[in-house]
């Protein structure tokens, strides 16, 4: 994510303490949400990406996830960001996996918990059906 002390009006405590906080809460509510659904495929990875957008209080709004976001420079911020992206991704995938205390960038935890055990689909209908009286 990308801030200047400009659009917070020179105050770089608001993404500290309001915005920065507010988009992780809310990344970790979505991915908690669907972590069941969510296939584990051995030895391979999936990258999200998050638009947000910050109201006139800093507070941030999730506006959508995408998987596989496209990483393509635009234009300089782009460039900048998708590069520093993909090299980090780098040091959590290979990196991280080699080694666990290796630096992952910019990329951090923001939750962890045990392995939760799902029960498989069993087919189990949630339409409701009626009729007119």
């Amino acid at each position: 994510a990308v801030v200047s002390t400009q659009s917070t009006g020179g105050n770089l405590s608001k993404w500290n303490d309001i915005i920065f906080p507010g988009m992780k809460k809310s990344i970790q509510g979505v991915m908690m949400t669907i972590q069941d659904i969510i296939e584990d495929r051995k030895n391979s990875f999936e990258l999200y990406g998050a638009d947000f957008m910050v109201d006139s209080e800093f507070t941030p709004w999730l506006i959508e996830i995408n998987c596989s976001p496209a990483m393509g420079a635009t234009t300089k911020v782009t460039e900048r960001l998708c590069s520093e992206v993909l090299d980090d991704c780098i040091k959590v995938v290979i990196d991280k996996k080699e080694c666990r205390s290796a630096p992952t960038g910019k990329w951090e935890v923001i939750y962890t918990q045990q392995n939760v055990s799902v029960p498989p689909n069993i087919g189990v209908q949630l339409a409701c059906e009626g009729r007119f009286i």
